[in-house]
């Protein structure tokens, strides 16, 4: 058998304990680095990670296999999350999204009532939330209410 691969674990045994030739194919089949859980055949649906590591396992039935080309594909949904806001006159007001985003989503949103003409500045986007304040013509800090739609993945 000619295994070829990267090797983050090793273990050294002595000649008396070497495992087989399949026992060497399993741990290479079923192991993954460390940080990670172990290999599980892939089912398409809703995953829940940030980073992966895809496996692709070749076995020939006679010979040696020839792998050609690979593409992967993973189409992850959107994410979207809604809500309403309100700020106060002179202050920022800090909004907690109540989905999960693995980067920080995109922001869209309506004024619904203001105190007086403004614009809304959106803040400090993150994964788990974002800053908006209402700013008058003379940017000022004014109070009103948004609605707002958060949108990624």
């Amino acid at each position: 058998m000619n295994l070829k691969g990267i090797f983050s674990d090793l273990k050294i045994m002595t000649s008396g304990s070497m495992p087989s030739s399949n026992s060497i194919q399993n741990l290479f089949e079923s192991s993954a680095p460390p940080g990670y859980d172990g290999f599980r055949p892939f089912i398409p649906g809703y995953y829940d990670f940030q980073k992966a590591i895809f496996k692709h396992s070749v076995r020939a039935k006679s010979g040696t296999p020839i792998l050609s080309g690979l593409v992967y594909t993973v189409d992850m949904p959107d994410v979207v999350d809604r809500g309403q806001a309100t700020v106060a006159a002179g202050q920022f007001k800090q909004v907690n999204f109540s989905k999960r985003y693995t980067v920080p989503p995109e922001i869209g949103h309506s004024i619904i009532s203001i105190s007086e003409y403004s614009i809304v500045k959106v803040e400090s986007i993150t994964e788990t939330g974002f800053v908006f304040s209402l700013l008058n013509a003379a940017n000022e800090k004014v109070a009103g209410t948004i609605s707002w739609t958060s949108t990624g993945y």
